[in-house]
């Protein structure tokens, strides 16, 4: 059986063959197979079927997932943390790093032994905790693109202290 050649693709399509189905008769998929060359008249679809529902199902799976979650506040920031009762220093400064939402002390721009993990939402409320030695804190508050603040609640084993923050896009 000799093949034409699509000159507007440079696919291999095989001549029709008597008793073949019409392009009207075959399903959304088969007229898809018929396209790309891969249909032969009387040749069953399970492959193609199971191969482009497969293909689908991936395409789905991956939009459905969050790709990497990138946040608006996403950078570098530096929070000053202000203390307004209790006996703790006046004031502190940490440099952090907000990345897919997530936020972290920026080890790189600190050089304190601190650790600060928290995470933003969408719409810019934020809620952060931080250790230093036996001293601990808890802060919330809402950011906007270039800066933010909110109130932060801390102890230590001898003391008790908290007031507010203020953050400032780098």
């Amino acid at each position: 059986m000799a093949e034409e050649v699509r000159k507007d693709k440079g696919l291999a399509v095989p001549p029709p063959v008597r008793n073949s189905p019409t392009k009207e008769a075959l399903s959304w998929h088969g007229a898809v197979a018929n396209v790309v060359g891969l249909w032969e008249p009387g040749m069953r679809l399970t492959l193609f079927r199971a191969c482009f529902c497969g293909l689908a199902a991936t395409l789905v799976l991956a939009l459905a997932a969050p790709a990497s979650a990138q946040s608006a506040f996403d950078g570098g920031w530096n929070v000053i943390i202000v203390t307004e009762a209790g006996t703790c220093d006046a004031a502190y400064r940490y440099p952090i790093q907000i990345t897919n939402g997530a936020v972290l002390y920026d080890t790189a721009q600190g050089s304190g032994v601190v650790q600060i993990s928290g995470k933003v939402e969408p719409d810019g409320q934020v809620k952060v905790t931080l250790q230093r030695g036996d001293q601990s804190a808890v802060g919330a508050g809402k950011l906007s693109p270039s800066g933010g603040g909110g109130t932060w609640v801390g102890e230590s084993a001898t003391q008790g202290c908290s007031g507010h923050w203020e953050a400032k896009r780098n």
